[in-house]
């Protein structure tokens, strides 16, 4: 992987880091040398064998248990990675997931509340969290991870997660118009189902809707790397 020596020693949180895609971006942030902590719920094993894996002169990534879905949680996360970091840069808003599919009629208000609350509400958290901490340091970057869901709606039974995915779509526009005062800046990166996910093909799922598989997470670690380098020379 290319080295941007931009990102050297930055302090960086992501989100969901423990597999697929915020694991892989994990990789590519430890590659340009940047400081992390990394947030994992379930998946205790994984996180602590990433986190191995990534160790630098005897030092590992910060480990930072919480269930986002949980109000009040993201901001517990930003706050004691920005202290374990002795600051934040870069937030990576990469944690969700869909609940459980349902049709529109079975949905009630426990999965609701649970996928907004994941989905929507944890990445507002984290945001308003982070401002800051950026703000100390005189710049900061904020990348969330949308879905295609959030533009054509996604599988069957997917209609809350698609929904919620849109809200992060939009919320994220907002925070960037009301960032760029600041001079900080938030950007997008959607993903669409694939193989990073173990998700079946689209078209197994709906009936004439056109599927293209997502990179690799490797390839999207590359991409969201190169977005916080532009977010930093702005």
């Amino acid at each position: 992987m290319t080295r941007i020596t931009d990102l050297e020693n930055r302090a960086v949180l992501i989100t969901g880091a423990s597999t697929g895609i915020g694991a892989a971006l994990a990789r590519a942030f430890a590659a340009q040398r940047c400081r992390l902590a990394l947030h994992f719920n379930s998946h205790e094993e994984e996180a602590r064998a990433l986190a191995g894996e990534l160790a630098r002169d005897g030092d590992e990534p910060a480990l930072i248990r919480a269930d986002l879905s949980q109000r009040g949680a993201a901001r517990g996360v930003v706050d004691e990675a920005a202290g374990v970091l002795g600051g934040l840069d870069v937030l990576i808003n990469n944690a969700g997931g869909l609940g459980e599919r349902r049709p529109i009629g079975d949905v009630d208000d426990s999965l609701f509340d649970f996928v907004y609350d994941l989905n929507v509400r944890a990445v507002l958290a984290a945001t308003q969290a982070a401002i800051p901490h950026f703000e100390k340091r005189g710049g900061g970057n904020i990348i969330n991870v949308g879905s295609i869901a959030g533009i054509d709606g996604g599988g069957a039974g997917a209609s809350v997660y698609s929904t919620a995915k849109a809200a992060v779509h939009n919320l994220t526009r907002h925070t960037a118009r009301d960032l760029a005062k600041k001079k900080l800046s938030a950007r997008l990166a959607a993903k669409e189902l694939g193989r990073s996910t173990g998700a079946v093909k689209y078209k197994a799922m709906v009936e004439g809707i056109r599927f293209r598989y997502i990179d690799q997470p490797a390839g999207v670690q590359k991409k969201l790397a190169r977005k916080a380098k532009r977010a930093k020379k702005k």
